[in-house]
């Protein structure tokens, strides 16, 4: 529990308008069904308004498959965004509660 409390606090500081500003932009959540396993994955989505046709980015955050959080890469993600790159910003079920292979299953298109 203290861990999961520091973690929060970090991703709060990494999470502000301070490290950039989500103005212009869309940050939605969607809620996905993984498969084989059936985990339900959350996968933020964050473009620009102004954004064509462009190559996106699938972005799986740091942590070794055990800590992190997608939420602590937001506003970092937003600056490719804002250059015309709409980004994925994919959370994953964490180790050891998902050992592996689950957690890579989960992260695989279907």
């Amino acid at each position: 529990l203290e861990y999961e409390e520091e973690l929060s606090a970090y991703s709060s500081v990494l999470d502000t308008e301070d490290v950039a500003s989500s103005e212009g932009l869309s940050i939605t959540t969607h809620d996905v069904l993984s498969e084989p396993d059936g985990n339900t994955i959350k996968v933020q989505f964050i473009s620009s308004a102004n954004t064509g046709v462009q190559p996106c980015v699938v972005y799986l955050h740091g942590g070794g498959w055990i800590l992190g959080k997608k939420e602590s890469y937001t506003r970092y993600l937003s600056f490719l965004a804002e250059a015309g790159h709409p980004v994925f910003n994919v959370e994953y079920p964490l180790a050891p509660e998902h050992p592996h292979p689950q957690i890579l299953r989960s992260t695989q298109p279907h």
